[in-house]
């Protein structure tokens, strides 16, 4: 996943994160698999659209375990969430 995070991030024209989104919603998939795609999606948090960040919170907090692991799923949101209303 982390390859296709970096291209979605560089080339937003042609990103396909319906596969990211897919990928971190598999129950099956373990958090070592997701951990350099996730850590690639915090880096280039102001870069991910609204829409994605808001339909993978849920599951970012199912993979982090605890309230307060989830803090990655609430800053991408947060951030996405400022830089939009900034752009507006």
């Amino acid at each position: 996943m982390n390859g296709l995070v970096l291209l979605n991030v560089w080339f937003p024209d042609a990103a396909e994160w319906e596969r990211c989104i897919e990928a971190i919603g598999e129950p099956e998939i373990g958090a070592a698999d997701l951990s350099p795609g996730l850590l690639t999606m915090n880096a280039y948090a102001d870069r991910i659209p609204l829409e994605v960040a808001r339909r993978i919170r849920d599951d970012l907090k199912r993979i982090a375990g605890t309230p307060a692991d989830a803090r990655f799923a609430d800053s991408l949101l947060r951030e996405r969430a400022f830089k939009e209303t900034r752009l507006s």
